[in-house]
């Protein structure tokens, strides 16, 4: 080996050499903050706030829910459906949101779907639901993005199918005998579902009002089933759907006859 390539590897292993001895410092450094924060880490107060001891006594679910059945009128009120419908939904939904009981106090598949629809159907924080159901703000949260997500998972292939063509043709079809509103497939629309500010989100969330949101864009059929709907969409999508929605109309001219539900008064 000529003294050109001896020096050239002695380099190639100082520098391999150098690169492994900053990556032992990088982890010590990691592990040391690790280590740190481990110390400084609040020691856990309590395994089940006191408040929410007695659960099964003070909380809405058992206080109110479980009399319900006396009142079928305000049983509908308070979970926006009916009776049998609550008891088929809670049948799809069962397997999905069941856990193995490690409690004393375990929190049942019904109680869950019933705390999921009740911020559901009124809109309630979900602080607030655990002040009222006397559960932990956490188990809310992590209640109600399973139950949410179960209900979608039991009901999405019967209710909301996949889009086909003889499904649009029967669209179609309808809207013109219902509504006197021929080649339409659907009714869309748009609403911005307002955000906290994402991490790293930048402008791309920011929508026309200049607040953080997703957009929801959903398609209704003539009897106001929903036939399509999409969630997620960065709020700054809107501008361009409005830009564009408003280039169509510009550019469309509709039939000169008058329709029902067509014209300037009904937009």
């Amino acid at each position: 080996m000529d003294s050109r390539s001896a020096v050239t590897a002695l380099l190639l292993n100082c520098r391999l050499r150098l690169f492994r001895l900053q990556q032992r410092k990088v982890a010590l450094k990691r592990q040391q903050c690790l280590s740190l924060l481990s110390r400084q880490r609040k020691a856990r107060r309590w395994y089940v706030r006191p408040v929410n001891v007695n659960r099964g006594e003070s909380g809405e679910y058992m206080r109110r829910v479980k009399t319900f059945a006396e009142d079928m009128e305000y049983y509908k009120e308070y979970f926006r459906m009916s009776e049998p419908l609550f008891k088929m939904l809670l049948k799809l939904v069962t397997p999905l949101i069941t856990h193995q009981s490690t409690h004393i106090q375990p929190i049942t598949a019904e109680e869950r779907l019933v705390l999921t629809l009740r911020i559901l159907g009124t809109g309630i924080t979900q602080t607030a639901a655990a002040h009222s159901f006397a559960v932990s703000q956490t188990t809310i949260s992590k209640i109600f993005k399973e139950t949410t997500k179960a209900i979608y998972d039991a009901l999405k292939d019967v209710y909301i199918g996949e889009p086909s063509k003889e499904r649009w043709k029967q669209n179609a079809e309808k809207f013109e005998a219902m509504w006197n509103f021929p080649n339409c497939v659907g009714a869309i629309d748009g609403k911005h579902v307002q955000i906290k500010k994402p991490r790293n989100g930048g402008s791309k969330w920011i929508n026309y009002k200049g607040t953080h949101s997703v957009v929801l864009m959903a398609v209704a059929g003539a009897d106001y089933t929903f036939e399509y709907v999409d969630v997620g969409g960065f709020g700054r999508w809107w501008v361009w759907t409005a830009k564009r929605r408003w280039n169509v109309a510009e550019l469309y001219s509709g039939p000169s006859s008058e329709r029902r539900g067509v014209g300037s008064t009904s937009f």
